[in-house]
């Protein structure tokens, strides 16, 4: 800073804990060993979980299939903090949870969640009111490569959306 100048005020302010945001990323083993699908990071989503018309947020969690942190769903109140009903939502999943999309992918209005992981993909029917339940299987999702990022799109105009996962590498 030179002499005789006045910093600018600040053009923003964290305010996460003020509005209820607590999360804290795990990004697996603190021993100094990562394995490699971790040092990418995770996802996040800004959406209508419940069509009360504010957009919650979805945070993923990398810790691993051991790892005891969950990804996390907050629901925007009307005050504008945040409640976090992830236990309740079905989907506070721990794994290699790289990358999200969203999308009504059966077309009834809801908000549907497709989580992209290292070794899979987890597709989540929005049931309504911030619940999902899981419908990898019966969507006969497979996806054994290393999931690094989704997107939904009518690709071929039939007014149902297909799935785009681009894979990252081939790791062994």
């Amino acid at each position: 800073m030179k002499p005789g100048i006045t910093p600018a005020a600040p053009w923003f302010a964290d305010v996460t804990t003020e509005l209820g945001l607590n999360f804290t990323h795990d990004p697996g083993p603190v021993d100094g060993k990562y394995f490699m699908p971790q040092i990418n990071g995770s996802g996040a989503a800004l959406f209508d979980c419940d069509n009360d018309g504010r957009l919650d947020i979805y945070l993923l969690q990398c810790g691993g299939a051991d790892s005891k942190s969950t990804s996390a769903l907050f629901r925007q109140m009307p005050d504008g903090k945040f409640q976090d009903i992830s236990q309740t939502s079905g989907l506070d999943i721990n794994g290699l949870n790289l990358g999200v999309a969203i999308g009504d992918v059966n077309n009834d209005g809801w908000s549907d969640v497709l989580v992209t992981q290292y070794l899979g993909v987890k597709l989540f029917l929005n049931q309504g009111k911030g619940v999902f339940g899981e419908a990898t299987a019966q969507a006969g999702l497979k996806n054994p490569h290393w999931g690094a990022s989704a997107s939904f799109v009518d690709y071929d105009r039939d007014g149902w959306l297909d799935l785009v996962v681009a894979n990252y590498l081939e790791f062994d």
